[in-house]
């Protein structure tokens, strides 16, 4: 278990279409579906959202491009600005 999802973090960085189950976290990283898809978590869910990533290629080239968006946001300077709000 994490604390914070390192993994899905790193996946809008690096531009890769992410598919993930709805747990803490997901929100704040991939907004309500916006930058990734968010999924119940379920295997039904999780296997359709997965599929349709794997087999349509305009909507996994959108949130690939989503995912480069948003990953833009997680520059050190950004995470820096971030952290000097929460002490002002």
């Amino acid at each position: 278990a994490e604390g914070y999802s390192t993994v899905a973090t790193e996946s809008v960085i690096i531009g890769k279409p992410t598919v993930v189950c709805d747990c803490s976290g997901m929100s704040e990283i991939f907004g309500d579906s916006e930058y990734g898809v968010i999924v119940p978590n379920n295997e039904d869910d999780l296997y359709e959202a997965v599929k349709k990533m794997v087999t349509d290629e305009e909507y996994r080239e959108h949130y690939r491009l989503k995912a480069c968006e948003r990953g833009k946001s997680f520059t050190k300077e950004e995470r820096i600005t971030e952290l000097k709000k929460l002490f002002q």
